[in-house]
């Protein structure tokens, strides 16, 4: 392509309060960089949030505003007939566009002049089902990677399926589903090994799927200065004894017994659980306790600052415990996670 970048769009979503998942985006970003000069867009339905947390280097794409579905507030607070409506409005919407540009080429994009659709004619190859995002349900706008890869399809855009980490699709319909989007992509990068394993029973043409790696693994840290600024800034002195440090969620430990039937129950239970695992290591080694946030999504209990002040409640060696509350990076994180001497989470890029 000479000098010309190549133009790259991430067609999902990646919450940037997550800092997980934007350890991954940071991650994708930096194996862009083997393909040379690049040009990166992503979706994203808090544009104003993940703006001044993104990498400066990225085009954010605001897709309620674009698909007129409105924004992550309303859509993550709306009932599921209003969330089914604005699922099917968006597929459809993306049906037209498809059909569109085959009748009418380039020149349909004076009407339909959104963004979303320029980004997604003037890509050269489109990226969808990161992380543990369904290949079939998707993320947040519900089957977008079944209209997603058509679309795909009808513009002769390469689409790929990137470091994806699905153990299991369910139901015989899903698997179905999942047979079409897999084997309709022109590439399948797998985090591990049993999606590996899993995946490669859907795909017919086996040379395009490959066992790669998480891209959050190549997150830098920032330097131990940076990381002694932080934990001065959060009361925690590595002369406090064993250190150990919790980052708990919410959706986890509601599914932590599978004899209950209400997730609120079992969660209370697993926080007093987990309480007293906690107490128990105060007690015996003197250990301070130290809850780190790995997730400040303010919407669907997805705040671990939440889950800490919770487990805190519970525990009786209160005088043991440091609630980190203030936000930072993940790189940040890394770093401090890097000093503790045990770490103990239920979020998977954390540990």
């Amino acid at each position: 392509m000479g000098n010309k970048p190549i133009r790259i769009l991430v067609a999902e979503w990646v919450p940037s309060l997550n800092k997980g998942e934007l350890a991954i985006l940071i991650g994708m970003l930096k194996t862009f960089k083997a393909l040379g000069k690049v040009e990166v867009s992503i979706f994203s339905f808090y544009p104003s949030i993940d703006r001044r947390r993104y990498p400066e280097n990225i085009r954010i794409i605001d897709v309620g505003r674009d698909l007129y579905i409105g924004n992550g507030d309303s859509l993550m607070k709306a009932s599921r007939l209003v969330k089914a409506k604005a699922f099917l409005f968006s597929a459809v919407q993306h049906f037209i566009f498809a059909l569109a540009v085959k009748t009418f080429g380039k020149n349909v994009l004076r009407v339909m002049n959104k963004p979303i659709w320029k980004q997604y004619y003037r890509s050269d190859v489109i990226i969808i089902c990161h992380d543990q995002v369904s290949c079939v349900g998707g993320f947040v706008l519900f089957l977008s990677p079944l209209y997603i890869t058509l679309l795909a399809k009808l513009l002769r855009k390469p689409i790929v399926i990137y470091a994806n980490g699905t153990h299991n699709f369910g139901r015989k319909i899903w698997k179905i589903l999942a047979t079409f989007v897999l084997n309709s992509t022109d590439l399948i990068t797998v985090r591990d090994e049993e999606s590996f394993s899993y995946l490669k029973k859907f795909v017919w043409n086996k040379t395009r799927i490959h066992l790669t790696g998480d891209p959050a693994i190549l997150l830098p840290s920032v330097d131990s200065r940076k990381v002694r600024e932080i934990m001065l800034r959060e009361g925690v002195n590595e002369d406090e004894g064993l250190l150990v440090g919790v980052a708990m969620s919410y959706e986890v430990l509601s599914s932590a017994f599978r004899g209950y039937m209400n997730p609120d129950a079992a969660y209370r239970k697993a926080v007093r659980q987990i309480a007293k695992v906690l107490d128990r290591l105060v007690e015996s080694f003197q250990a301070s306790i130290v809850f780190v946030p790995h997730c400040i999504e303010p919407y669907h209990r997805r705040d671990d600052r939440i889950v800490a002040r919770e487990i805190y409640s519970a525990m009786k060696n209160k005088h043991k415990v440091h609630i980190i509350t203030n936000e930072y990076s993940p790189e940040e994180l890394k770093g401090l996670i890097g000093q503790l001497d045990i770490f103990i989470s239920s979020r998977i890029h954390s540990v």
